[in-house]
């Protein structure tokens, strides 16, 4: 039974409406998570691993474009932060960031000042400061850190502090 909840769900991440992929894409996102400690149990031999499924997810995520039209609601941004933390896997912080962007981008009033109060800020200040974090989730983060700035809610001090810059030649 799990072997084919998996493929159900593997095949509505693929799914061309972008908001049946974007909610395949959180179950996938949190089952892929470091919160989930026994993938393989149930699963047969024959079936995906938690890895391979993670990376299913980047490649999924990172294909989407932008929808015009906010797509869902939150009320908390909670839940996304542990899945931004830098042990988790990258499939797993893009689908993360991608919905903390798509929200704030589309009404930056309502989520950009409750993802400063919740803390989030720093959640993403975090990424965008850990050299280890993928280059396109760390743009993801500095788009929402800058929609804040510009928003008066966090200073460009704050969001350039304590970074480190690599430079490769």
């Amino acid at each position: 039974m799990l072997d084919t909840f998996v493929e159900i769900l593997r095949n509505l991440l693929h799914s061309s409406n972008i908001e049946v992929s974007y909610f395949a894409a959180g179950i996938v996102a949190h089952l892929t998570s470091n919160a989930v400690h026994r993938w393989d149990w149930g699963l047969s031999a024959k079936t995906i691993t938690k890895k391979s499924l993670a990376h299913e997810l980047w490649t999924v995520v990172n294909g989407w474009m932008e929808p015009e039209d906010d797509l869902f609601a939150y009320r908390s941004f909670k839940p996304f932060f542990s899945l931004l933390d830098e042990a988790q896997e990258e499939g797993v912080q893009l689908w993360a960031v991608w919905a903390i962007h798509h929200v704030c981008s589309k009404n930056s009033e309502r989520y950009c000042s409750m993802l400063l109060g919740e803390g989030g800020h720093k959640v993403l200040l975090d990424l965008v400061r850990t050299p280890t974090t993928h280059h396109v989730v760390a743009n993801i983060a500095e788009q929402v850190l800058q929609t804040m700035v510009q928003k008066g809610l966090l200073s460009q001090q704050e969001t350039i502090g304590q970074r480190e810059v690599f430079v490769s030649f």
